[in-house]
């Protein structure tokens, strides 16, 4: 089971997982393990902190989620709980220019392959065939704050509106 909570910044969050583990293991392996793949083919996507930290040192935080060592525990050798932090704005966006960039690679002939039309309207994407699946795309690059800088539902709406007309 794990849950994800808000804390007290605009923007960063904090999962707490707890696991029930198939084969004991010490809180030593878990947590070289993490830190190995963090450093290893997880980098830029999964982060190690052995260092007191608060949420708002990760505001801004390129990286999707960050293992925090110090905050995780071991309960007893099959059951842990394991605590790590994201700016679930900042990360997430960082996830989306990736997603652009690997399409770009891919689409842009980068690859070797000759660069492929990109589609240039809804009507575009409705003709192609997309084999029976429905697109729906949505992508917040920005995050409208009102005047007493808040995230709020109604400067969402009002200021997507300029955008639809």
């Amino acid at each position: 089971t794990g849950m994800a909570f808000r804390v007290p910044t605009i923007d960063v969050s904090v999962v707490d997982l707890t696991c029930e583990l198939e084969t004991a293991t010490s809180y030593e392996e878990i947590c070289a393990e993490v830190k190995r793949r963090a450093e290893g083919d997880m980098k830029g996507f999964l982060g190690y902190c052995d260092e007191d930290l608060v949420s708002t040192d990760f505001e801004t935080c390129t990286i999707s989620s960050t293992f925090d060592s110090k905050a995780s525990i071991m309960i007893d050798p099959t059951f842990v709980k394991l605590v790590a932090w994201y700016d679930n704005e900042w990360g997430y966006s960082c996830r989306v220019v990736d997603l652009i960039k690997h399409m770009a690679k891919v689409d842009g002939g980068e690859s070797g392959a000759a660069p492929k039309k990109a589609k240039a309207s809804v009507e575009d994407l409705s003709d192609a065939d997309l084999k029976g699946k429905t697109v729906l795309i949505r992508c917040d690059l920005n995050v409208p704050l009102n005047g007493d800088l808040e995230i709020t539902d109604e400067t969402r709406i009002t200021s997507s509106i300029p955008t639809i007309e």
